[in-house]
């Protein structure tokens, strides 16, 4: 019997202990640990469940049998959020498991910041969008909404360039020296020209008519000399998405934080309907782009002509263009044709167009990331630093023959 009475009281302390440690650590202590303003919506989803059910189960170890009955019925109702939290934690330790995307080889991923995943990151200015200010310490938003130091006053000499696009050029999962921007200005100084500065003015979702309307909207207050749009994936895959009819389902509330979840996401995925496929790529690709995309390319030339601008457009890569393949880019292309179909074929379709009647310089960086044997997609657009880096020596490379006395080379 004092055997008995010793074990009942030291499991009752356990309990206890379970309890108390349930309720010291949460989404918010941990968050505050790690100097965080939050958790990502999977690491929120882990901790919850993990405080939730070390809670339940400490308060059946420390309570009575009507107390123990109610905690284990708990725990019996959470279960199904217990699996989640489990698939979350696998995903975690094996990302490739999930291979829509795949972030293991961007230094960013396990500490990108949960206020980039936020809906009201962005808001509408006129015709374009722009980031509400913060600084993360992986990613700053300047005073102006955009992902790049504020101007200063512009030195004798200097040369100002913008590069413009969607995500990709606005650095999706990258920190700020990772950019194509900040990798860009790299290797102009490393070519000795420390005169020239490279401003960021991507936005996620950019399409082309959006990037124009962001550079008439700065292209003054940052001195802007040389625009590089880089483009073609957003306006692509909208163009793709009409023909087929394709439209990412949209959540609001409990369900835009849980879509974020790479369980939930794969879920709704499988759920998604088949794409359609209502006419040749060819065919479609060519009426889209005239009707949509032709018009932004004609304003941008016509702006840059009047504006005395030197610009260029540069079609950006897809994991579809890439070769060789590393075995997790593999996973995402195979995944992607599986989900999309003709999605591939359409994009090259695409991007053929834009050297049609073509009114301002056009460079294809489809293939500027072959020969790299090493991952640099995460998913079928977003590139890591190491791709963006190859990006940035390729762009330079194709701009150096047109551009050279404007940049002072010798």
């Amino acid at each position: 019997m004092p055997y008995q009475h010793e074990r009942s009281i030291s499991l009752r302390l356990v309990g206890i202990g379970l309890a108390v440690t349930g309720l010291v650590v949460n989404p918010v202590s941990v968050a505050w640990f790690f100097g965080r303003p939050g958790l990502s919506p999977r690491m929120f989803v882990i901790v919850l469940v993990a405080e939730l059910f070390a809670i339940l189960l400490g308060l059946g170890m420390a309570g009575g049998r009507r107390l123990r009955v109610l905690s284990f019925q708990g725990l019996a109702l959470a279960f199904p959020l217990g699996l989640v939290a489990a698939a979350e934690v696998a995903l975690l330790v094996w990302p490739g498991v999930y291979a829509i995307e795949d972030m293991r080889h961007f230094s960013s991923w396990r500490i990108w910041p949960p206020e980039m995943g936020r809906d009201d990151r962005l808001v509408q200015a006129g015709s374009h969008r722009l980031y509400r200010p913060v600084d993360t310490g992986v990613v700053r938003i300047n005073a102006d909404g955009l992902r790049s130091p504020e101007p200063a006053a512009k030195a004798p000499g200097e040369w100002r360039i913008a590069v413009t696009g969607g995500s990709t050029a606005w650095g999706w999962r990258v920190a700020d020296d990772e950019t194509l921007a900040a990798h860009l200005q790299r290797v102009f100084h490393d070519h000795g020209l420390i005169h020239v500065t490279v401003f960021n003015f991507g936005i996620e979702s950019a399409v082309l008519a959006e990037e124009v309307a962001l550079l008439k909207a700065f292209r003054e207050r940052y001195g802007i000399d040389e625009v590089i749009f880089y483009t073609g994936g957003n306006d692509g895959w909208a163009m793709f998405s009409k023909w087929t009819g394709y439209r990412p389902q949209s959540h609001k509330g409990v369900m835009s934080f849980l879509s974020q979840l790479s369980t939930v996401r794969a879920a709704l995925a499988l759920a998604s309907p088949a794409v359609r496929l209502p006419g040749r790529p060819s065919v479609a690709a060519h009426s889209l782009f005239k009707s949509q995309v032709g018009g932004a390319l004609a304003e941008a030339a016509d702006y840059c002509r009047a504006g005395g601008l030197a610009c260029d457009v540069m079609l950006q890569p897809w994991v579809h263009h890439k070769a060789p393949l590393h075995p997790r880019e593999s996973a995402l292309r195979d995944n992607s044709n599986r989900a999309f179909g003709p999605l591939g074929e359409f994009l090259d379709h695409h991007y053929s167009q834009y050297f049609v009647d073509a009114t301002i310089p056009v460079h294809d960086l489809r293939h500027s990331l072959d020969g790299l044997d090493v991952p640099v997609f995460g998913d079928m657009i977003h590139v890591n630093g190491q791709g963006n880096a190859r990006i940035a020596e390729e762009m330079f490379r194709s701009l150096r023959s047109s551009r050279a006395a404007a940049w002072g080379m010798r």
